[in-house]
């Protein structure tokens, strides 16, 4: 009963992820329908009372990874979505997110520094609760420390049974923490991910995000924002703030000059975002108060030094994750900063993100004719040296 039960559930999935995908306009690539297929079969458990789930002969999640813009986020999505219009109870986390409700929920419940474990254990209670389905976007991980809340997150979900686990990410499993002296720290992390869950390469080679016309890009949020040259900034019904609105953002007893806060519009610099000492939590705190921002001043990236580039990374990672309608203002084009990204880590997600943007004004306007195909080379070219750089991943590792 339990097993006929879960086949027609994944086959309801998938009628309306081909219902939603024509809908959008989307064709979906061979290597999209076999992601689609696989993780309605999972996701269709969590859809059924636990005593009904065929625990036994099926894995307890998805581990879906590929390269940028390969459309992860947007399948996975699509069949929580499903999922919970089933029944299903529904959770969506995203990388940054997670570790900053996490090291919250970890403070509340930590009355003793002794009773660590137990707090951890409390606060992923707090987190995950009574979910059915977790989708968590953006698996990644640089930090050693994050090894540890990850490979408690894994056990918490898959191998506990209680909650189906979903993960996207643009790493393989033997890909987390490639810093050579730290791997070691998520090892147990990858064994659980490799056993317990079914992973699957959604790369078709090509990066929806930069396909003309592609319909699955949505045009409000951080797509409605833009590149801009610095005279183009009336043409999208911008103005420059007045040396009289620099001001103050405070947060948790913390201050940071901006330059100008109007209602839900913030104005800052480069240096005022990456060179200050701005943590993701600060970054997310502001994408929730303000939903328009304007980064202004912005250099070559090679130019800036590496925390300030990985905190730019971030901060896109962020923007883009959280809808923020974000403006970056430069006398640089996007097609040279794009070029000037380099081997960071995570700097080719990065590129994909700004690649979504229009580009209006001056040297900002300089993709023309091809731009389109240079924006991808850029890409690819960006993605393969993050990836074949472990002394550069081991360099940053050091210097966090």
């Amino acid at each position: 009963m339990g097993e006929r039960r879960h086949r027609r559930r994944q086959e309801q999935l998938l009628t309306f992820v081909a219902e939603q995908a024509t809908h959008q306009g989307i064709e979906l690539q061979p290597a999209q329908e076999l992601a689609m297929r696989t993780l309605a079969d999972v996701a269709a458990a969590s859809t059924l009372p636990h005593r009904r789930r065929p625990h036994r002969r099926r894995r307890g999640g998805v581990h879906l990874h590929g390269p940028a813009g390969r459309g992860k986020t947007w399948s996975a999505d699509l069949v929580v979505a499903s999922a919970e219009r089933l029944g299903a109870r529904v959770r969506r986390m995203h990388f940054h997110r997670f570790l900053d409700d996490l090291h919250r929920a970890v403070h509340r419940h930590r009355a003793d520094p002794r009773e660590h474990d137990r707090a951890v254990e409390a606060a992923l209670d707090d987190l995950v609760g009574e979910t059915d389905l977790l989708l968590f976007d953006e698996f990644h991980v640089h930090d050693a420390g994050d090894a540890h809340f990850l490979t408690r997150l894994l056990r918490r979900t898959v191998v506990s049974g209680r909650t189906t686990l979903i993960t996207t990410s643009n790493y393989p499993p033997e890909g987390l923490l490639p810093n050579p002296l730290w791997h070691h720290l998520m090892e147990p992390g990858i064994a659980l991910i490799r056993e317990r869950m079914v992973v699957l390469d959604l790369d078709d080679g090509v990066d929806h995000r930069l396909r003309e016309g592609e319909s699955s890009v949505r045009p409000g949020g951080f797509a409605a924002g833009g590149w801009l040259a610095p005279e183009a900034l009336a043409d999208v019904g911008l103005a420059a703030p007045t040396a009289g609105e620099d001001c103050v953002v405070r947060r948790g007893g913390r201050a940071f000059e901006v330059l100008a806060r109007r209602e839900a519009e913030l104005w800052l610099s480069f240096a005022q975002l990456a060179e200050a000492p701005l943590s993701t939590r600060e970054m997310l705190q502001w994408a929730e108060q303000f939903r328009c921002w304007v980064i202004v001043d912005v250099p070559r990236l090679d130019t800036a030094d590496e925390e300030a580039q990985q905190r730019f990374i971030h901060a896109v990672d962020i923007l883009a994750d959280q809808e923020v309608t974000t403006w970056f203002v430069s006398e640089v084009s996007r097609e040279r900063f794009l070029a000037s990204a380099g081997p960071r880590p995570d700097a080719f997600r990065m590129v994909s993100r700004l690649a979504l943007l229009a580009a209006r004004g001056g040297v900002a306007d300089a993709r023309g004719v091809g731009g389109r195909r240079r924006d991808v080379e850029v890409l690819q070219r960006v993605e393969t040296d993050g990836r074949r750089d472990p002394d550069h991943r081991r360099r940053v590792a050091d210097d966090r």
